[in-house]
Order: C-alpha cells, then sequence, then structure tokens
C-alpha cells in the first residue's frame, strides 16, 4: 500500500496534475522549440511510470482511485484555467495539464493500452501545436462572426451531445469493443461522444442556418475520427495485450459513482464552454474568471511554501486588451 502510493505521487508530481501544475506553467519562458519538445516527451514520464508499475498499481487497493480521481480534477480545473488564459503558450500547457490528467485517469481505470495510444498521439498533436502557435495566434486574430443566440441553444447541444454517443457507440461496437463487459469503456465511450459533440455543434448550427452541405461534412469528419480512434485501440490493444495487466475497473457503489462523476464532469466543460460567453456577462462569473485567470492562486501558496521567490507568480490582473472577460473566447 506504502509503495503503491509512493508510485502515484510520483507519477501526480511528474505528470504536472493539480495543485502540483505550477511547474509546467512556468517553464513557457523558455523558447517554443524547448516547450515543444518538453511537452512531446519529457512531460510524459509520470504516466510511463505508473504504466511500468501497473502489475503493482493493479493490485493496490486506493492507489487506482486516486489516479481517477486527481486526474479528473486536473481535467476540469486545467480546462478552466485554459478557457481564460491569454496567453498562447500558457494555454498549451493548462491543455497539456488537463491531457496528462486524462492519462492519469486511463491508467486508473486500468485502460493502458488507451494510455499508450494517448501518449503517442498527444505527443505528435502538441509539438505541433507548439511549433505552430505564432499561426494560431494569427488565426485568433483574424475576424470572426458574431454568435447568434441560436447557436448557444440547450436543445442543439443536446442533440449534438446524442448524434455524437450514437456515432461513438456505433463504430466502437463494429470494431468490436465490449462495452457492456467494461463499464469505464462506456465512460470513455462518453468522453468521445463529447469530443464528437465539440465537432458537430457548429454544422448544427449551420445546418439551422441553412448550410446542410457542411452539416453532412462535419458528420462525415466525426464518423471519421470515431472510426480512427477505435481502429487504433484495437492496434494498440494487439500489441501491448500481452505486456500489460488486464485490470477492469471494480463495479462497487464507490467506483459506479466516481465513473458517474467523470461523465458529468466532462459533460458540464462541454455545456459551460458553449455557455461561456453568456455566463461571463454576469457578475459572479466575471468575478471567477479573475481567479481562474490567476490559476487559483495555488502555485502562489506553493511558492511560499518552498521558499522560492514568486516573481512569476504573483496575482496577475486580466489582459488589457480582454478586460472584458466576455471577450475570453474569439
Amino acid at each position: 500500500l506504502v509503495a503503491s502510493g509512493l508510485i502515484v505521487l510520483a507519477a501526480v508530481l511528474k505528470s504536472a496534475q493539480f495543485p502540483f501544475h505550477g511547474w509546467l506553467i512556468q517553464v513557457m519562458e523558455a523558447p517554443t522549440p524547448v516547450s515543444a519538445l518538453l511537452h512531446a516527451g519529457i512531460i510524459y514520464t509520470g504516466t510511463f511510470l505508473a504504466l511500468r508499475m501497473s502489475p503493482i498499481l493493479s493490485v493496490a487497493g486506493g492507489a487506482r482511485e486516486a489516479m481517477v480521481l486527481t486526474g479528473l480534477l486536473s481535467v476540469a480545473v486545467a480546462s478552466l484555467m485554459m478557457m481564460v488564459e491569454t496567453n498562447i503558450k500558457e494555454s498549451l500547457a493548462y491543455s497539456t495539464c488537463a491531457q496528462m490528467g486524462f492519462m492519469v485517469m486511463e491508467c486508473g481505470l486500468g485502460l493502458y493500452s488507451l494510455a499508450v495510444m494517448h501518449i503517442v498521439a498527444h505527443s505528435v498533436y502538441k509539438a505541433h501545436a507548439f511549433l505552430s502557435s505564432g499561426s494560431v495566434v494569427d488565426h485568433f486574430r483574424a475576424p470572426a462572426l458574431p454568435a447568434t443566440p441560436e447557436s448557444s441553444s440547450a436543445l442543439r447541444a443536446f442533440l449534438g451531445l446524442s448524434i455524437g454517443a450514437l456515432m461513438t457507440f456505433a463504430v466502437g461496437s463494429l470494431f468490436g469493443i465490449a462495452f457492456q463487459q467494461q463499464p469505464a469503456l462506456i465512460v470513455l465511450g462518453m468522453v468521445l461522444s463529447v469530443g464528437v459533440t465539440q465537432l458537430m455543434l457548429p454544422a448544427l448550427n449551420a445546418r439551422h442556418a441553412g448550410m446542410g452541405s457542411l452539416f453532412l461534412w462535419t458528420g462525415g469528419m466525426s464518423a471519421a475520427v470515431c472510426t480512427a480512434y477505435f481502429g487504433f485501440h484495437r492496434v494498440f490493444d494487439l500489441i501491448l495485450g500481452s505486456s500489460l495487466p488486464a485490470a477492469g475497473f471494480s463495479e462497487d457503489a464507490v467506483q459506479r459513482g466516481i465513473l458517474g462523476g467523470i461523465a458529468v464532469v466532462f459533460i458540464g466543460l462541454l455545456l459551460l464552454q458553449q455557455r461561456l460567453p453568456e455566463i461571463l456577462g454576469k457578475p459572479f462569473w466575471q468575478a471567477v474568471y479573475v481567479h481562474l485567470y490567476n490559476g487559483l492562486y495555488v502555485d502562489i501558496f506553493i511558492a511560499r511554501m518552498v521558499g522560492r521567490p514568486a516573481t512569476e507568480a504573483a496575482v496577475r490582473p486580466p489582459h488589457p486588451s480582454r478586460s472584458n472577460p466576455s471577450e475570453v473566447l474569439p
């Protein structure tokens, strides 16, 4: 039990999980190619440790639940901080923190081959994202059409989630994924459904405005994403199935509650992101925005605890070009 607890703690620290994520944000002062190298390889040491120690973690009581809860907390908090961040490199760093939380959560759920696939896919994507961050800034500076009231329709968000879930579980079943035998896979399917919904919502809004061709094109792209995801899932299962333990997540009341919490957090993040420009017009959420923009002051507290000068961890006012919180998202 002690050994598994220390392994989990080491993995959490190396993976920049909340509240120990501050070092990852601060190293963004390095040149962008160095940031790309960090986020394409070095950051995965924590998850790699969890994978190497998976035979121990699979039989240790409480270790996997701790990994799932820690990863879920990092996903939720880092995603919210990423939404309000105005520095492109720090925004990408928060994205990495959330993705690492997702990987730690996959290891806790016993989906080790999926965690390996996630490492490979994320390393390629994040290296490209950092190296092309200048182009991303130019894209965000480009004029955008104002959002219409219909674009934030809760009914359309529910319709997009329903289409995403139907598409995800249909494609997964075609690849022989036995969702009914492993509840953790059902939850991961819901998470993928949320991602597909993000792709489908602009197309649903466009269809509402009479642009049906965009809806069909986006639907085809979403189906291709699901096919690639489950295709790689099967490939990594075949390659790594014999070298990693098959440890399904237990199905008692506590574990079922954790699985339900995962689905609620991801669906909540989806709805919050869709309504963000609207809710940030209210005083309460403007105050929340300021606290999130300053990282909930966690890094300042830790810097003082270890005796390090908190020069870069000082409280920041909102960016002068983003004084209106409703302008956070383009």
